[in-house]
């Protein structure tokens, strides 16, 4: 009972935050000039702020870290770790823009962190390909390959007001369905995660529908990519161990529609792209 109690409060907590947080975070980027203004890129005419990442991740992180239990599930440290890494590294991008080669490798040295020292990594293809286990250092390779894949696919969308906060909470809510239903401890900490990272984006979401009062920038773009990331391998990971009534067969294939929202627009992004050279 505890945990389902913590997930209620993680949700509510990080809500109240967010929503109260997001005034002051507008006000002080607007009179410092952190602001997107209008241009032949967007479909804003009025300069708008963009550090709303800034209040998701206050709501998120501070619920979060209240109610979850670390000692649980001793991999949270890390994937906090590299969570706050993504966050500053957003940050200084929604400041002053960081070269692409400097953006990609810190966000290959925030997901090393939670792949190696965490060992939070897909451990099979599952029969997939007729493919089943893998060595370490490939397991290593290619979970980083997915960490990087799904935040640039979250970051890409992140172009019309609402999307990528509605995307997120849709595959967040797929993820936690069935971890409730799996049920055990670990599952339970990730669900009071989902609940924390939700309600920030409700409360985020009444100061970004359209007309936007305030975008989340890189700074939440970035973090919710990893997010749901982690939450994909860690769905793939907990039910290739789980055997109860509720196991799925191909659970990489369910975590990929999960999130195929993303991924479908970056891959469209990219064929375009190619097109015109």
């Amino acid at each position: 009972m505890p945990s389902y109690i913590n997930i209620i409060s993680a949700f509510f907590t990080a809500f109240i935050i967010t929503y109260l947080v997001i005034p002051v975070i507008i006000k002080i980027a607007c009179l410092k000039g952190l602001v997107d203004k209008p241009n032949a890129r967007g479909s804003h005419t009025h300069i708008v702020p963009t550090l709303g990442g800034l209040g998701i991740f206050m709501g998120f992180v501070l619920s979060f870290t209240l109610f979850a239990d670390f000692e649980a599930f001793p991999s949270l440290q890390y994937f906090l770790f590299a969570m706050v890494l993504i966050f500053f590294m957003g940050m200084k991008d929604d400041v002053v823009a960081l070269a692409a080669r400097t953006k990609a490798l810190g966000l290959f040295l925030a997901v090393s962190v939670l792949v190696i020292l965490g060992d939070v990594r897909i451990t099979s293809f599952y029969g997939i390909f007729g493919i089943t286990e893998i060595n370490y250092w490939f397991s290593v390779g290619f979970t980083i390959f997915v960490f990087l894949t799904v935040i640039n696919a979250v970051n890409l969308i992140d172009g019309i007001n609402g999307l990528c906060s509605v995307t997120t909470i849709i595959s967040t809510v797929a993820f936690s369905v069935w971890l409730l239903l799996e049920g055990s401890e670990v599952s339970l900490q990730l669900v009071i995660l989902a609940a924390a990272i939700v309600g920030s984006l409700l409360a985020f979401l009444r100061f970004n529908l359209t007309p936007a009062r305030i975008f989340m920038g890189d700074t939440g773009s970035l973090m919710l990519g990893y997010i749901l990331a982690f939450f994909a391998i860690m769905f793939i990971e907990i039910n290739e161990a789980y055997e109860g009534m509720y196991k799925l067969k191909l659970s990489p294939v369910v975590a990929t529609g999960f999130i195929a929202l993303p991924l479908a627009d970056m891959l469209k992004v990219i064929i375009i792209r190619i097109y015109r050279k």
